[in-house]
């Protein structure tokens, strides 16, 4: 009885959803790590990361919910002597882990509006926008005007032809305030997107309060071109009432053409960015980064150099990164589903 018991709720609580989506990613990296200065020194570890998506709604697709759970894997070592001289052990090591998600519920739908409810870790902004061909092995310069604190929001999507509107207003909690809003609208058309973020919209008492901005335009788009990319983009931080006015900003570009592919990208701290990778060599995707922290110092820089490929489910990626001081030998064995 008790069996068939459990048997009906799973029914019951699977009939509820209309689809139940689980998407995740586990990464293994191995690495070997070589430091030239202050002191000469080997370093070998192994890097492992994951985290598992759940999303759902139900039959009507008018409620659902999203939610991502990663752990975090924190050690102790000390240092232990041997008879052979003092060495570093792992004397112990924990597992915690972190939840983010939302639930959702559409309040008003027809075919070009939308309003849409949300609770929960709402993200609004931009993380670390860069040049789509950057491998990340090494630091890009890039852009962060981001949240996704706990909120209640609201969701207004709008779509006519080729463009297309997110309006979103988040109420946060705040400690003076008892709330405060955050306010982030996109918008799309043609071959122009453009985006603006502004944060503690209350705690403006006087003129404009500050905000960032996001513009691109796929220029290949625009002249018709076929097989190639070309796009321009930026992103930047306004303050009206500081100066300068112009807090901070990213510059640059993406273009490809066939087997090819390149990322060029600058911001205010005038770090300049470099990035080509080719599928010439199918089924292997072969790439390098390059970035010049100061550009006023170009003799100063960092490089990294990659190898992906497939085999499998399992991907593949060999890479060996240079910082003027350290070297760096990786090998990610990642899974995603």
């Amino acid at each position: 009885m008790r069996k068939l018991l459990v048997l009906l709720v799973a029914l019951v609580t699977v009939a509820a959803f209309a689809a139940v989506n689980f998407s995740g990613l586990l990464d293994v990296t191995p690495t070997l790590t070589y430091t030239a200065t202050p002191t000469s020194k080997m370093e070998f570890s192994v890097g492992v990361a994951g985290a598992l998506s759940i999303s759902a709604s139900n039959k009507d697709e008018t409620t659902g919910f999203y939610v991502s759970i990663s752990p975090t894997v924190t050690t102790a070592a000390t240092v232990v002597n041997t008879p052979s001289g003092t060495t570093t052990a792992l004397t112990s090591a924990s597992f915690s882990w972190s939840c983010w998600g939302y639930v959702w519920q559409k309040l008003y739908t027809s075919d070009s509006f939308t309003v849409t409810l949300q609770a929960g870790n709402l993200s609004r902004g931009w993380s670390g926008a860069s040049g789509a061909n950057f491998s990340w092995l090494i630091t890009p310069p890039s852009f962060t005007a981001y949240s996704s604190g706990a909120a209640v929001g609201l969701k207004f999507d709008i779509s006519s032809g080729d463009l297309s509107d997110s309006l979103r207003v988040f109420v946060k909690r705040d400690a003076s305030k008892i709330v405060n809003v955050d306010v982030f609208n996109s918008l799309s058309f043609g071959f122009l997107s453009t985006g603006i973020l502004v944060q503690d919209l209350l705690d403006a008492t006087s003129g404009l309060p500050a905000f960032s901005l996001s513009a691109s335009v796929d220029l290949a788009k625009a002249l018709a071109i076929q097989g190639a990319t070309l796009k321009g983009f930026g992103y930047f931080t306004i303050n009206p009432t500081s100066s300068p006015i112009l807090q901070r900003y990213l510059v640059g570009a993406d273009v490809g053409i066939e087997k090819l592919s390149a990322s060029v990208a600058f911001d205010n701290n005038n770090t300049l960015g470099i990035a080509v990778k080719t599928t010439a060599l199918a089924p292997v995707t072969v790439g390098a980064d390059i970035v010049i922290p100061n550009i006023m110092s170009i003799t100063k820089f960092q490089l990294a150099g990659y190898a992906s490929w497939d085999t499998g489910l399992i991907g593949h990626r060999l890479s060996l990164t240079w910082d003027g001081s350290q070297a760096t030998v990786a090998w990610k064995m990642g899974v995603t589903f």
